[in-house]
């Protein structure tokens, strides 16, 4: 039997305001940080490392686990049942407890309503960026995708936010960095 030498594994968020549904890469949620909802929601991501995955196989008619010695640094590793799988997942269930009380907290409110306030200006210049790249050819998913890239490098670049304020220099970067 062949068994996997990899998975992948894609992170899904879904957006508070329209429940619409965003996979995205690992390079993606680390490089920008950030997803632009259709609706016009401003989701912030919290960066990710890595995932832990472990693959549970199929039992064999013995009863045996089927996966062979794991080899880790010229050691065998093999791998065993677990024991105990109740209390795992009463770990597990604590664990969502806790996650829904740091969601539902006040604190997330406040900072989603914060920044739909900051939202509706920063929509207003990516809006009219994605004008200016539809001007001159570009087809609107890809100009509001590379408006979205560009804002972020115009930032990080001018060390300042796409307001009304820098909208002109924005435009300037949009123009002769599309």
């Amino acid at each position: 039997m062949i068994k996997p030498k990899s998975v992948e594994v894609y992170p899904v968020y879904i957006c508070p305001a329209c429940s619409d549904r965003h996979v995205e890469s690992f390079e993606y949620v680390k490089k920008m940080g950030r997803i632009l909802c259709q609706c016009g929601e401003l989701m912030i991501l919290k960066p990710i490392n890595t995932f832990n995955v472990i693959p549970v196989y199929a039992k064999d008619i013995k009863g045996n686990i089927t996966p062979p010695p794991i080899k880790k640094d010229k050691k065998i590793v093999t791998v065993t049942k677990q024991t105990k799988p109740k209390s795992v997942l009463k770990s597990n269930d604590e664990i969502y407890s806790q996650l829904e009380n740091i969601l539902s907290d006040e604190n997330v409110e406040q900072a989603q309503s914060e920044s739909k306030d900051k939202m509706m200006e920063y929509e207003l210049q990516i809006q009219g960026g994605v004008e200016l790249l539809t001007s001159l050819g570009w087809k609107k998913r890809e100009a509001k995708d590379r408006v979205i890239r560009l804002a972020l490098k115009f930032e990080k670049e001018k060390g300042c936010k796409v307001s009304e304020e820098s909208s002109d220099d924005f435009m300037n970067f949009l123009f002769f960095n599309h």
